[in-house]
């Protein structure tokens, strides 16, 4: 393991260890609640914000993109089928 590996999972430990505050249990309200840190779960926060919403995002992991959304495939996924019988490039 790098020394820049080494760096970032000690600092992710110590993230891990933070205490964590529940914003909601000094009696503040927020618009939605968004439920995971991924690729998805940052863009609807993020649009809900802009939006002008108090969100709030909560995730298991220690930090944002930790799970899938750090492992992709490196496919692409244009939403686009060929006609069948097409050569796919």
């Amino acid at each position: 393991m790098s020394d820049r590996s080494q760096l970032h999972s000690q600092q992710t430990r110590e993230v891990a260890k933070a205490e964590f505050t529940n914003p909601l249990s000094s009696g503040q309200t927020c618009d939605a609640l968004v439920v995971g840190a991924g690729v998805v779960g940052c863009a609807v926060t993020r649009k809900l914000a802009l939006e002008g919403a108090r969100v709030i995002l909560v995730d298991k992991g220690a930090d944002i993109l930790g799970g899938a959304s750090k492992a992709n495939s490196a496919i692409l996924h244009t939403g686009f089928d060929a006609p069948s019988g097409s050569i796919e490039l």
